[in-house]
């Protein structure tokens, strides 16, 4: 996939590219001309198209049905379908992180220093889901990765005593029904979940994979 005329992939603060759930859709972020945009590329297609509407927009996330897309703008968290327009579901200041815990419910991070919170897909209030514990050299909880089914998130938790090293972070898991924290890994960051039994880590600039219980929330080797 090659961004559309002299725009360049956005990778600076934020995840670039999200897959749809079959796998024939990408969605990226790209800049051109100082101005960010979400642009789409489908299997069946050779263009590459912008998705009106998505100035700013960055961490676009595809729900798990595929039918609708959620990003970040500069100022909330929105939602569209990719034949629609965005609708904003809540405000955000400077997002670290977004995902879908079911077609209905997504959990994000609003702030740079913050726990999650969960949102609904039809707009209202967020929820907090995790909160800052200082006494767990709590800074920020970010980057959340939903464990496939929906039932627990793992996250990176950044330390007040490493600001901004995040080698020295720590993933922990929160289990959405309860809100109960469990420590998965220390050293590392942010986490993906994949569909085969392993977490995608990284770790001082290089990508790691590591067996991954999904029952237990814990690493097996």
């Amino acid at each position: 996939v090659m961004p559309a005329g002299k725009s360049a992939l956005r990778l600076d603060t934020r995840p670039a590219l999200t897959i749809s759930p079959d796998g024939n859709t990408i969605v990226f972020s790209a800049t051109e001309a100082g101005v960010t945009r979400l642009y789409v590329r489908r299997r069946d297609d050779a263009e590459v198209h912008v998705l009106p509407g998505t100035e700013g927009g960055a961490d676009a996330v595809f729900s798990p049905d595929g039918k609708w897309l959620a990003f970040v703008s500069q100022t909330d968290l929105m939602k569209m379908s990719l034949d629609g327009k965005p609708l904003s579901l809540a405000k955000v200041n400077d997002s670290r992180g977004i995902g879908w815990l079911n077609d209905q419910e997504l959990v994000m991070s609003p702030e740079t220093a913050v726990g999650l919170s969960i949102v609904q897909a039809s707009g209202g209030p967020p929820k907090p889901l995790t909160t800052l514990d200082p006494k767990s050299d709590d800074r920020t909880h970010r980057w959340p990765a939903v464990v496939p089914g929906g039932k627990a998130v793992l996250f990176t938790v950044g330390k007040i005593s490493s600001p901004d090293n995040y080698d020295d972070s720590r993933i922990d898991a929160v289990i959405v029904a309860t809100g109960e924290r469990r420590k998965v890994m220390e050293g590392a960051s942010f986490v993906r979940v994949l569909p085969n039994g392993f977490l995608m880590i990284a770790k001082g600039g290089t990508m790691f994979a590591v067996p991954f219980d999904a029952e237990r929330l814990a690493t097996t080797g």
